[in-house]
């Protein structure tokens, strides 16, 4: 008698709680952007001119995989990743195709895949080359075309969409060996930032049903070309040398870009962690406290809490042992499971808490 009662009371438990709880699922992620996100469509599409392939790794504008590749694998999402990024692309570019041209090829010639629903996750991170390569000045009229392509994906029947703002454009290789271009490339991200901000605010309020994400990259950017060396890299500044050397894609010297441009594959590792967050994706990010209700703050509390599940004192459930399970790190202090928690595991955490890594 006693077990049926706890059965039901677990069944009800399970029916009441919201998925948020147990990580947001998404059944693909359907994505719009530029080289930040592209991930072989420029590529493609030059007949394998552009990236030059004896730089770039296999289509992609890095040195490995790009952020969103990592995504969907920290997401569980296995093969459902529908990429119409291109490399060069701006908010109304023609060729390569622009926001609005790749999301007319989505409504047009939707992939063949019936789980497109209200399960999926759109994103959008679009913008820089509006500056970079076309050197506009009004960043109003790029967020305004981002507000409409958002509009369009809403009115399609997006239920879930993800937007990302800009890094610093003014800190990235190519603007910051000059003060005054360093300036300049920083007020327009700003600004286009705080329009872009602006735009997700009034959307969530036109559709309050809807599930609208927002994650500043322009932040963890800066603390990252700020602290460095907390996130794993050593420069933070210059190009990778190998990005000079055919054929070479090893960041041995642990740089945060691979060109004058772009980030490096660790780069797009760590924001696909940090977006994975977002969702309350089971990763080895060191929050296992309180036990039982995980609060998305890693401090001292997870250390001791992972502590305790080293020595046996409690058992961590799955859950627990995704995220705690931190120990030990690679060069770039990523975390590399080895399918227990131990005391190093817990003195890893420990340093996150204390602000000496992050990942």
């Amino acid at each position: 008698m006693k077990k049926h009662f706890i059965y039901w009371c677990l069944l009800i438990y399970l029916i009441a709680t919201p998925l948020a709880a147990f990580g947001t699922e998404f059944s693909n992620i359907v994505i719009f952007g530029d080289s930040l996100s592209d991930n072989g469509n420029l590529y493609t599409q030059t007949q394998g001119l552009v990236p030059d392939a004896r730089q770039y790794y296999e289509g992609r504008f890095s040195n490995g995989p790009v952020w969103v590749e990592y995504l969907a694998d920290k997401l569980h999402i296995d093969g459902s990743l529908y990429d119409y990024a291109y490399g060069g692309a701006s908010t109304d570019s023609i060729a390569p195709p622009g926001l609005p041209s790749q999301i007319d090829i989505f409504l047009d010639y939707p992939p063949i895949a019936p789980n497109i629903s209200s399960h999926s996750l759109f994103i959008i991170w679009i913008g820089a080359n509006d500056f970079l390569i076309y050197n506009k000045k009004d960043y109003k009229t790029s967020s305004d075309r981002i507000a409409q392509s958002l509009e369009n994906l809403v009115q399609y029947g997006a239920h879930n969409i993800l937007v990302l703002n800009l890094p610093n454009l003014g800190a990235i290789p190519k603007m910051n060996k000059s003060q005054s271009l360093h300036s300049d490339y920083e007020e327009r991200t700003i600004l286009f930032n705080n329009a872009l901000e602006d735009i997700i605010s009034n959307l969530k309020d036109q559709y309050p049903y809807n599930t609208i994400y927002f994650f500043n990259v322009f932040t963890i950017f800066e603390d990252i070309v700020d602290n460095p060396y907390k996130h794993g890299f050593a420069n933070a500044i210059n190009v990778c040398p190998n990005f000079y050397i055919n054929d070479n894609y090893v960041n041995d010297g642990r740089y945060l870009f691979w060109d004058d441009v772009h980030p490096t594959t660790e780069a797009h590792m760590l924001l696909s962690s940090k977006v994975a967050a977002v969702f309350g994706a089971d990763i080895p990010d060191g929050n296992v406290a309180p036990i039982g209700n995980r609060d998305e703050v890693v401090n001292v509390g997870d250390a001791l809490v992972a502590l305790r599940f080293s020595l046996g004192l409690e058992m961590p459930a799955e859950a627990d042992l995704c995220h705690g399970d931190v120990a030990p790190l690679d060069s770039f202090g990523s975390p590399c499971p080895d399918g227990d928690i131990t005391v190093g595991d817990a003195l890893v955490i420990l340093r996150k808490a204390l602000g000496i890594i992050d990942f």
